[in-house]
């Protein structure tokens, strides 16, 4: 049972670092921030990868799609930020800190963050099984070198 929770961390890390590489890449190597248009940047993530990972026709659109689908799941995530902030800062307004109001608010972004983990997971999976094993040990490649860039 060890065995099987060791890989499957493995897997995590390296997903997570894949997601990571497309998405970092293509907001630092284009500088486009700009949250209120998804698609260009699922495009532009997408479009990175597959030039990584030589990529097919029917990848590139499959990664698309699932880079879109993880884009648009992670807003919800980010969406009581300023919530958050404007509860807080009526918090230091009031005579009393009403710690119930912020951890209800702290709660419900948790939910938030483990409903996109879930999904993150679900759309890693589903691209990880578009790839060939050439393509599966170039991602593998890819996600080390990124982990080191961090690490060092």
């Amino acid at each position: 049972m060890r065995r099987f929770f060791k890989h499957r961390r493995r897997f995590m890390v390296a997903a997570l670092g894949l997601l990571t590489f497309g998405l970092v890449g293509a907001c630092h190597r284009h500088s486009w921030h700009d949250a209120d248009r998804p698609a260009e940047m699922a495009e532009r993530i997408a479009d990175r990868i597959s030039d990584k990972l030589d990529l097919d026709e029917g990848q590139q659109e499959r990664t698309r799609e699932l880079t879109l689908e993880i884009i648009e799941s992670a807003k919800t995530m980010r969406s009581h930020r300023k919530e958050m902030a404007a509860e807080l800062e009526n918090q230091f307004k009031n005579q009393k800190f009403d710690e119930a109001a912020l951890n209800s608010l702290a709660d419900r972004s948790e939910k938030d963050l483990h409903n996109f983990r879930m999904t993150l997971v679900s759309k890693l999976s589903e691209f990880h099984s578009l790839l060939n094993e050439e393509q599966r040990q170039e991602a593998a490649e890819l996600m080390g070198k990124f982990r080191d860039r961090f690490e060092q």
